[in-house]
């Protein structure tokens, strides 16, 4: 069994002859200048699958506080095989995905773990961390006209956890344009706004973000659009020239942030009044076709005619529409296709 020594520097020497005080009582005994190295078992401990080894010894330079080069870490694994074949020693990457143990994994780095510690791996995988809900707190709709303004304040962001029991403490973060809060812990918090005010298509995503013990940042988003409306209705008028001429209609959001969608509109029986059926779109969208649901025919419609509108929050805006070539006191759907 080596025993430990110490070299002229003070450092404790391994032998496997004895303790000395110096180097010249070694070289004194047994003429030599170099006590011969010793076997990585002779010195380390493998306990309940894991190494102990003595944190101050010096092994000819090789081993030393938090530095262990390749050749030891390989004697340090075929000594865990050797002394307790229990622990995992297989360096090949795991083939296919089990549980918890990914399929890729590299063997080697399941070494030294015990059949048991293999077992939680396998019926306990890490549960990652996601969000379970997301609320910025905005006192508007998530999707407006263009226009419409929110308000700078404070606002009650809220939101949930699944597997929160691995987040990692105070390490949540909403964004929005910019940082909007940071270090955050619980589910809720108070976060300050600017004004959020657009005249034209926009989509505004805020992020929340928070660290998790093991793998990447969890994160989900939340976003706000403005966009543009389309209208539709009868009416007794044979042309629109403003708002107010069509202020009365039924009205949906564009489909999409910047244009329309193939789309039906329902119009209802006037039946006392023959009016006019109209669609009104924004002017840099087009429909190429309107067909009538009942008969499955293209609808009978004028060419669209471009207007300029102020809409009910002051903002200018060119659109377009379409109106029916006769006027109707039956119900109708149309069928707008882009």
């Amino acid at each position: 069994m080596a025993t430990v020594g110490r070299n002229n520097n003070g450092t404790r020497i391994i032998t496997r002859k004895g303790i000395f005080e110096s180097q010249a009582a070694y070289d004194a005994i047994y003429g030599i200048k170099t006590p011969p190295e010793p076997v990585i078992s002779d010195f380390i401990k493998v306990i309940d699958g894991k190494i102990v080894v003595n944190s101050d010894v010096t092994l000819n330079g090789n081993l030393t506080t938090g530095s262990i080069t390749n050749t030891i870490i390989g004697d340090i694994q075929d000594t865990i095989a050797e002394t307790n074949p229990d622990v995992w020693s297989k360096d090949d990457a795991i083939p296919t995905t089990i549980g918890g143990i990914a399929s890729g994994t590299v063997g080697q780095t399941l070494d030294g773990l015990t059949a048991i510690q293999i077992l939680e791996k396998l019926l306990y995988p890490y549960q990652i961390l996601s969000f379970s809900g997301f609320s910025v707190g905005l006192p508007i709709s998530q999707t407006v006209e263009v226009g419409t303004t929110s308000g700078a304040g404070p606002y009650t962001s809220t939101w949930g956890f699944n597997n929160g029991s691995n987040l990692t403490a105070n390490s949540i973060s909403i964004t929005g344009l910019t940082s909007l809060a940071s270090s955050l812990s619980g589910t809720t918090s108070s976060v300050t706004h600017p004004v959020y005010s657009y005249n034209t298509p926009t989509n505004l995503t805020f992020t929340i973000s928070a660290n998790q013990t093991t793998g990447g940042a969890a994160t989900r988003t939340q976003t706000y659009s403005w966009r543009k409306k389309i209208w539709y209705g009868k009416s007794n008028l044979t042309a629109l020239t403003q708002y107010s001429d069509f202020s009365s209609f039924s009205s949906i959001f564009t489909q999409n942030l910047t244009s329309v969608s193939s789309a039906n509109y329902s119009f209802a029986a006037t039946p006392s009044d023959d009016q006019y059926a109209y669609i009104i779109i924004p002017a840099d969208s087009s429909y190429s076709k309107i067909i009538d649901n009942d008969t499955s025919f293209p609808f009978a419609y004028l060419s669209p005619v471009n207007i300029t509108i102020v809409n009910s929050l002051g903002v200018s805006l060119p659109y377009k529409y379409y109106r029916s070539s006769t006027a109707h006191t039956s119900a109708l759907i149309l069928a707008a296709g882009v």
